[in-house]
């Protein structure tokens, strides 16, 4: 005998599967021409950190870190590989404080962004479709405040000690 009470949301779980499988084949893509760029996916990801900080006065490690929503210590060997292939510079003026890109890695960064671009083009209709679900707060969810304790709107990575 089944129990048709044991799926409660299961049009909300199948929505969310959706969504995760549009995200994964736009990451799937991003990795994919970022490797043929001969880069890593979070060195591509990095240089968009960077470029998209212009507004920040200094760029530090720490800024990129948490834009990157990694530990520093965990991103830091992608930036110094990004300064190794002449994409990111450190400004000799602002010290250890001043990360910016190069022209080659504008170049490069340019080029990715177009593809990007294009794909987004491409696929918006049915990412939209994807999306679309969760805009309406009918279904009691909302981005926080959902009664578990999260705020998933501002979630941020918990610290980890001695590290």
């Amino acid at each position: 005998m089944q129990n048709s009470a044991v799926r409660p949301g299961q049009d909300v779980v199948e929505q969310l599967a959706n969504l995760r499988y549009g995200i994964r084949k736009f990451i799937l893509y991003s990795q994919h021409i970022a490797a043929e760029a001969g880069l890593k996916p979070q060195e591509h990801q990095l240089l968009i950190a960077i470029q998209g900080a212009d507004a920040q006065p200094i760029i530090t490690s720490d800024y990129l870190a948490e834009r990157m929503q990694m530990r520093r210590l965990s991103m830091d060997p992608y930036l110094r590989s990004l300064i190794l292939k002449r994409h990111v510079e450190v400004w000799p003026e602002a010290g250890e404080k001043g990360i910016r890109l190069t022209e080659s890695g504008q170049k490069v960064l340019a080029k990715l962004s177009e593809l990007h671009s294009s794909y987004l083009r491409g696929h918006a209709e049915s990412l939209i479709g994807l999306l679309r679900p969760f805009l309406s707060t009918t279904d009691g969810f909302k981005s926080s405040g959902s009664g578990n304790g999260l705020d998933a709107a501002n979630y941020r990575l918990p610290e980890v000690k001695g590290i």
